[in-house]
């Protein structure tokens, strides 16, 4: 079991291109265009989205990981158990490797005064004031909440095919609209509106909420994954 989860484990650590060199390609490209404008516009202290691009190519590496690996590893008499382990195991170890880089990036974009042009690149909305290691926590979970998302979509359509994903979103897009047509009707949207403002969740409060929902999503991937077929 050890060996076999530790097997699937190097399987994806030899895959460095997926899981680190690509979305650090995309990320820094990103920085020196942002960068780029900031040394030729001038603007005092901008703040750019640049950093959702590292959080949404975690969640399409999620939904690719399974189909790119899992035929082939059940192939080689891997367990689902055994693949789903190891495949979450590499995905926590780079996952970690990148919140520790992407804290050195935002320390040095603090003591550089914002890269010397005012771009604030790194820096998280409500993280300004925190530490390393807080920022380290955030930076973490982020990016395992976004890529545990993705495994659980790529496990639901290995489980289910197009039909069954598309089948998921419709009854979820016809449940949202369903909820604010009757808020609507109802005419709630003040009352919805002042529950989510005394919420007030401190920024530690919101990572352990995103640990919660990952921890969910991987449970939610697993129990697919030990339905799902191999498809040559």
């Amino acid at each position: 079991m050890k060996n076999r989860t530790a097997s699937v484990a190097l399987m994806h650590a030899r895959d460095k291109w997926t899981w680190l060199y690509i979305p650090w390609m995309v990320l820094l490209s990103s920085f020196i265009v942002n960068f780029a404008i900031g040394l030729i516009a001038r603007p005092d202290n901008f703040t750019t989205g640049g950093l959702l691009s590292i959080l949404i190519y975690m969640l399409v590496a999620g939904m690719i990981v399974i189909h790119q690996t899992f035929s082939f590893a059940l192939g080689l008499c891997i367990t689902r158990r055994s693949y789903f382990a190891g495949t979450a195991a590499a995905a926590v170890g780079f996952i970690l490797l990148s919140a520790v880089l992407l804290t050195v990036m935002l320390l040095l974009e603090r003591a550089t005064g914002a890269w010397g042009v005012g771009l604030h690149f790194f820096e998280i909305p409500y993280l300004s004031d925190s530490g390393a290691g807080l920022a380290l926590w955030t930076f973490f979970s982020l990016l395992l909440f976004m890529f545990f998302g993705g495994l659980a979509t790529g496990s639901l359509f290995r489980r289910f095919g197009k039909k069954g994903l598309f089948s998921f979103f419709l009854l979820c897009m016809l449940g949202f609209g369903g909820w604010t047509a009757v808020v609507t009707a109802k005419n709630w949207w003040r009352g919805v509106g002042s529950w989510l403002m005394k919420l007030d969740f401190t920024i530690v409060q919101t990572t352990f909420l995103l640990l919660a929902c990952a921890l969910a999503l991987a449970a939610i991937s697993y129990m697919l994954l030990r339905r799902s077929t191999v498809q040559t």
